[in-house]
């Protein structure tokens, strides 16, 4: 994120609300739609953070490579979009690792940001994403372009 972002811990909401600067994020791919949103970001040259499905990466490597040659910010959304709330510690924990291994693995990526499936979460989350050392993003404005496509803004 490229300005000051409002936060609690390691809960960020907002950005420097003085600042007129909006920061794109997109959820839950790559998937077929990543491929236009990149072009349109290009032609516009513009920057966003995408966080990406753990489940997703396998067949969609050539998209997040366009991702990173293009100096776009990739963060980790978990492995299988599983809500985080009611679970164990251990399960949001291989979640999260699940995920990072992979952009680790096949990318040679490691993110501190993180956003949780639906937003959900509870104590276990946060106290796992603490440990973690993860920057939980939130977002100020959410759309959802199709079921299971989110796109957020953050002012």
């Amino acid at each position: 994120m490229g300005f000051t972002m409002k936060n609690i811990g390691n809960l960020f909401f907002h950005g420097n609300r003085s600042q007129r600067k909006v920061a794109l994020t997109f959820d839950d791919g790559p998937s077929r739609e990543t491929r236009e949103l990149l072009k349109l970001l290009r032609k516009e040259n513009v920057r966003a953070t995408f966080f990406v499905l753990g489940k997703h990466i396998g067949n969609n490597e050539k998209i997040i490579k366009t991702i990173i040659r293009e100096k776009h910010e990739i963060g980790n959304h978990g492995y299988s979009h599983k809500s985080l709330i009611f679970k164990s510690r251990k399960f949001i924990s291989e979640e999260i690792k699940k995920c990072d291994d992979l952009l680790l693995k096949k990318f040679d990526i490691r993110t501190n940001l993180f956003r949780h499936p639906y937003f959900h979460f509870g104590l276990n989350a946060w106290i796992v994403t603490y440990r973690l050392k993860k920057k939980v993003i939130f977002c100020d404005v959410k759309v959802f372009h199709k079921p299971h496509t989110l796109v957020c803004g953050t002012l």
